[in-house]
């Protein structure tokens, strides 16, 4: 009867730890996981950032052709003005 005891006594043993190492390293994986999340709402914080930053600073192609339209259009009305004042 001893003998059942202490294999018993062995097996809850080893049981408990193997529960006890799981539950730990389900408590680490669980800690990388948060981190990792953390990290990554903080890059895309940062990519929003730049993004705005550059919407602010930076100008589209389509942007410079239109206002260079429009400046050329402009430049040409003053070219015949000067000019029909010079025929005058």
């Amino acid at each position: 009867m001893g003998d059942i005891l202490t294999v018993t006594n062995t097996f809850n043993g080893l049981i408990f730890c193997l529960i006890t190492m799981g539950g730990w390293w389900l408590r680490h994986l669980q800690q990388n996981l948060d981190e990792l999340r953390r990290k990554n709402v903080e890059q895309d914080d940062s990519i929003h950032i730049i993004n705005l930053q550059i919407e602010r600073e930076f100008i589209r192609k389509a942007d410079v052709v239109a206002l260079m339209t429009h400046l050329t259009r402009q430049l040409d009305r003053i070219e015949q003005k000067l000019d029909g004042k010079a025929d005058k």
